[in-house]
C-alpha cells in the first residue's frame, strides 16, 4: 500500500481492505522527499496516529515496513529504526502498530527491552556478512530463541522475505525451504 494511501481516500481503502478480509495494512516506506528531516519523521509519525486510530476502528492494524537504509543519520542523529521504527516513529507512534524488519543490530535487544510493543514480525535471515539473502536457519540470526521469546507468538503473524533466490530450483522451492524450517522448530 502507497504512504499516500493514508492522505486521500483512506476509509474507503478500509473499507475495501475489509471486504478482502484484510486485517493488516502495511506501508512499505515512504518517498524520499518525505524524509529528509526529523520534522518529516514526526510529522509521518503524526499522521500514522492518525490512520491507525481509523483503521483500528475499522478492525485493521497499520503497519510500517523499515528497511536496512532507513538507518542513516537526518539531522546529524543516527535514527536506529532496524527493528523498530526511527526514534519519531517510535516515540510518537504506538507500538502495536508498527512492523518489526529484522537485518542489522540485535532484534532479542528491542524484543527484550519492548516485549509488548510488536504484534507482527518480519523475518529474514542474512548471509554472516550480511553481503545477502540467506535462506531461514542457513544465516547467523536465532530465530529459535528469537520466536521462543515472542510473548502470544501464536497470535502474531509473521512474515517471511526473501529477496533473492538462494535455490537453484527457485522462488518456490526457497518458500518451501523456509517453511519447513520454521514448521520444525520446537521452543
Amino acid at each position: 500500500m502507497s504512504a499516500e494511501t493514508i492522505f486521500v481516500g483512506w476509509e474507503r481503502s478500509l473499507e475495501k481492505a475489509k471486504i478482502l478480509g484484510h486485517q493488516y495494512l502495511f506501508v512499505p516506506d515512504f518517498e524520499n522527499w518525505t524524509k529528509q528531516t526529523l520534522d518529516d519523521w514526526r510529522e509521518w509519525a503524526d499522521r500514522f496516529n492518525a490512520a491507525g486510530a481509523v483503521a483500528r476502528k475499522a478492525g485493521i492494524w497499520l503497519g510500517f515496513h523499515n528497511e536496512p537504509y532507513h538507518q542513516t543519520p537526518i539531522d546529524g542523529q543516527f535514527l536506529r529504526c532496524v527493528h523498530q521504527p526511527p526514534r519519531s516513529l517510535r516515540h510518537s507512534t504506538p507500538a502495536r502498530r508498527r512492523q518489526h524488519a529484522r537485518r542489522g543490530g540485535d532484534p532479542m535487544q528491542y524484543l527484550q527491552k519492548y516485549p509488548d510493543r510488536f504484534w507482527s514480525f518480519h523475518l529474514k535471515d542474512a548471509k554472516p556478512d550480511r553481503s545477502g539473502d540467506a535462506g531461514l536457519g542457513k544465516g547467523f540470526f536465532d530465530f529459535k530463541k528469537f520466536l521462543a521469546a515472542v510473548p502470544a507468538l501464536d497470535q502474531k503473524p509473521a512474515h517471511v522475505e526473501q529477496e533473492t533466490a538462494t535455490d537453484a530450483a527457485g522462488d518456490l522451492a526457497d518458500a518451501r525451504s523456509n517453511f519447513e524450517y520454521l514448521h520444525s522448530l520446537e521452543f
